[in-house]
Parts: C-alpha cells; structure tokens; sequence
C-alpha cells in the first residue's frame, strides 16, 4: 500500500468506529481527532484539553506503515520458501528409495 492508500484506509477505519470506540482510542494514544485541525480540543479527551495534542493520523502513520513493510517481509520470505520447497521435490520426486525392494514401486 501507497501512503494514500494507507491514508484513506485508516481515515474510513477512524470514521466508522462507534463514539465511544474513538474516544478511548484517542486517550490511549494521546491524539485528538484524524485529520480535522479545524476544532481540536472540541471532543479530545481531558488530557488533550491541557496541553496541544497531536492528530491522531500522524501519531499512528509511522507505526502502521512499518507493520506493514515487516508483514510484506515476511509473506515474501514465506513464499520464496514455498517456492524452494516445490522445485526441491521437483528435482526429488522420482528418486527410488534405496531401502525398498528393487521389483516394487511402491
């Protein structure tokens, strides 16, 4: 994802939670409101009332967009693994066990 595909993600993910849902996400993280600097401290949490608090996109951008490069890091390591297991019992795959019997196939 492109950072205004993240943007919008998260903007349409802020905007459908449930009153009290917001409200408890902006106290735990200390952020008022997503993206709206026009009316800051109208329905902050008392925390923000005392001081300037920052909004709540920019506090989590830097957090999401890096879960999401170390959540492609891992699906790719995942894949490239998968891909290695398939050529590797590709190049196996009509080996004759040395154990069995010589007449059998199976």
């Amino acid at each position: 994802l492109n950072e205004q595909q993240q943007y919008q993600l998260l903007k349409n993910a802020f905007t459908h939670l449930e009153s009290a849902d917001r409200k408890s996400l902006e106290k735990r993280l200390n952020c008022c409101n997503f993206d709206n600097t026009t009316n800051l401290t109208a329905n902050c949490p008392n925390s923000c009332n005392k001081k300037k608090c920052d909004l709540c996109y920019d506090v989590v951008k830097e957090p999401i967009a890096l879960a999401l490069k170390a959540g492609g890091g891992v699906g790719l390591f995942f894949s490239f693994t998968f891909f290695l297991a398939i050529y590797i019992a590709r190049q196996f795959r009509n080996l004759k066990d040395p154990h069995s019997s010589g007449d059998s196939f199976l």
